[in-house]
């Protein structure tokens, strides 16, 4: 019997029979719980609805790497590259800091063989480092340009010639230089090796999504349906300007036409179908765009407010509602930022968030997050682990919660909550 989907941000009523309904589970699994049924139930009103088979057979096909996933990618490939007993390494991310070369420098120097070899590994965060440093560069020296992605290897090659080769060409100090990147196409491999013999390529391969002989959707038969289903929507969705030409490229299966199907934790890369990230009059599923993000992590900040409002009246209350005002004829407890915070991080923990992404949502400063750390030692045991204590209070939130809302439903209420009380919109003056 089909039923009726709605959700809050709806154009209009969505009819998803039981086929589909398992499908979107299915596909909510797949995607270790990153996403849930309603956020794909919103993306597929950007189909008409006899599509909607088809965007699920897309969905079907993505990947999403965890945050550990990544991690233990980069220690693998870190690993198989220290392994030539190299004496001393400089490691560079091929795109400009504070965006996501951030994030995986962060999540390299998170693996267990940095950690064994991190004395004898610098990091350059900008291409300049080289021009600055290049004297001070030691003898049986090796490069690592790191990246997530690489779907042709033109932006790597172009990047490497322009701003890198230049100034280490007359090093000897230099032994070998290596492309450690999490997954890359195979006409990027190609493109690296006869534009750049000296670069050595590593990373996990993947093939376009559209692939005429070795396709995820199959024979071309059950393939190019999808394809045209994809370019059709694709070729409005993402463009950029080329200044040379003075045109408009359009990248309707992604940058460069890569047709990739992978999602980071962070971000997905623009190799990635556009129908999945862009925001351009879309729906996003995992959207790019900061002004996007923003929303989302609005929308989680204010999950979890809800949450930690619920439990007003449990046996747990007292941990989470440690502000006192008092009335003179009466104290009232509230909800304050730290409660709120504390509580956040102790869900994002157990869901096995990392540092990067809790602050992102949290809008707080690692340094603000260390303070949470310090101040709450019965809770928190490392950055990234609770204490016996912290899981008792965890499970608890859980079972008072599954409670609160069992007695809601059978009583048909509803729970208002006042963001202003506890939802930060900063934290010590992070916004």
């Amino acid at each position: 019997m089909p039923k009726t989907m709605k959700s809050g941000a709806t154009k209009f009523n969505l009819i998803i029979n039981e086929v589909d309904q398992f499908r979107i589970d299915s596909i909510c699994r797949r995607l270790k719980n990153s996403i849930t049924p309603i956020e794909i139930i919103n993306w597929l009103k950007n189909f008409k609805v006899y599509e909607i088979g088809k965007a699920l057979s897309i969905l079907e096909k993505l990947e999403y790497i965890t945050e550990n996933e990544i991690i233990e990618l980069y220690d693998s490939k870190l690993k198989k590259i220290l392994t030539s007993n190299l004496d001393n390494v400089i490691i560079h991310a091929v795109s400009e800091y504070g965006k996501s070369s951030t994030l995986m420098v962060y999540y390299l120097k998170k693996t267990p063989t940095y950690s064994k070899n991190k004395e004898r590994i610098v990091f350059y965060y900008h291409y300049s480092n080289f021009k600055h440093k290049i004297k001070s560069i030691k003898e049986k020296t090796s490069i690592i340009f790191l990246d997530d992605f690489s779907g042709s290897g033109k932006q790597f090659v172009n990047y490497y010639k322009t701003y890198i080769k230049p100034q280490i060409i007359s090093n000897k100090n230099i032994n070998e230089t290596f492309f450690l990147t999490l997954f890359y196409l195979k006409r990027a491999k190609s493109y690296i090796a006869k534009s750049c013999t000296e670069i050595q390529l590593i990373g996990e391969v993947r093939n376009p999504a559209f692939l005429s002989k070795g396709s995820v959707f199959g024979y071309r038969k059950s393939m190019l349906p999808l394809r045209k289903f994809c370019y059709n929507y694709g070729e409005n969705l993402f463009s950029t300007y080329n200044k040379k030409e003075k045109t408009n490229e359009i990248h309707a299966l992604g940058y460069k036409n890569s047709q990739a199907l992978i999602v980071f934790a962070y971000n997905p890369p623009n190799n990635t179908l556009p129908i999945i990230w862009s925001s351009k009059n879309w729906i996003p599923l995992y959207p790019r765009v900061p002004q996007n993000k923003m929303s989302k992590s609005k929308e989680i900040r204010k999950k979890l407010a809800h949450e930690i409002g619920l439990m007003k009246e449990s046996e747990i209350s007292d941990v989470f509602y440690s502000g006192e005002k008092d009335l003179g004829w009466k104290t009232i407890n509230f909800i304050t930022k730290t409660d709120f915070i504390t509580y956040s991080i102790i869900k994002m923990i157990k869901q096995k968030r990392t540092l990067p992404v809790i602050c992102q949502v949290l809008g707080i400063t690692e340094n603000d997050y260390s303070d949470i750390i310090s101040e709450k030692k019965e809770i928190f045991q490392t950055n990234n682990s609770l204490t016996e204590y912290g899981d008792e209070i965890y499970l608890e939130t859980k079972k008072q919660l599954k409670l609160v809302k069992k007695e809601i439903k059978n009583n048909n209420l509803t729970f208002e909550v006042k963001e202003n009380y506890y939802l930060p919109k900063n934290f010590k003056g992070a916004i």
